[in-house]
């Protein structure tokens, strides 16, 4: 049985800016661009369906934002833990050499 959801319906609710300052008058993209025409025609022929999809594929881009900021601290705390024991002035290839060291 076909999807009764399309991808770019889903797409647009995506990518919808809703607190853009003009938001009341048109829609815009969270890029600051308005929506075209023929955007906003299929904009608001969204079902359900679509919506409920917009709304777990936002989840998920949040959930997977998390993580790499997750990621990103943690790699940074692991830098620091070894730019901690160089002398000032180090660059990053002078951690790599005792990071290396320690195995």
């Amino acid at each position: 049985m076909p999807s009764s959801v399309r991808p770019e319906v889903v797409l647009l609710l995506t990518t919808l800016d809703l607190n853009h300052p003009d938001s009341r008058t048109r829609p815009y993209h969270r890029d600051g661009r308005p929506f075209t025409r023929a955007e906003r025609d299929l904009l608001i022929t969204f079902t359900p369906e679509e919506k409920a999809a917009a709304i777990a594929q936002i989840q998920l881009e949040d959930e997977w934002q998390r993580e790499l900021d997750e990621m990103k601290d943690a790699f940074v705390d692991l830098l620091m833990k070894y730019f901690a024991k160089l002398p000032e002035g180090s660059v990053v290839s002078d951690a790599v050499a005792i990071m290396t060291d320690e195995d």
